[in-house]
């Protein structure tokens, strides 16, 4: 992906889904061998944001969903 001097990249999806959300411009997205890449027009919130995001109800809730999906895959008997 091109660089913007102004750029931001993160590779977690839940970070860059709350960014998304809180207005910040995607500017390019991939995947990469490990997973993804999201680059974003840093507008000078990015890393305020990167906290906010620890401490918001979208953390909580990607948590319960990451849980959810182990319970899924870990052959929990329904």
């Amino acid at each position: 992906m091109a660089r913007d001097p102004n750029s931001r990249v993160t590779c977690d999806l839940a970070v860059a889904g709350y960014m998304h959300m809180k207005g910040l411009r995607v500017l390019g997205a991939r995947r990469v061998r490990n997973g993804y890449e999201f680059l974003f027009l840093d507008d000078g919130r990015f890393d305020q944001f990167r906290l906010d995001f620890a401490n918001s109800e979208a953390q909580v809730f990607d948590a319960s969903v990451r849980a959810l999906k182990k319970l899924c895959s870990g052959g929990v008997a329904s």
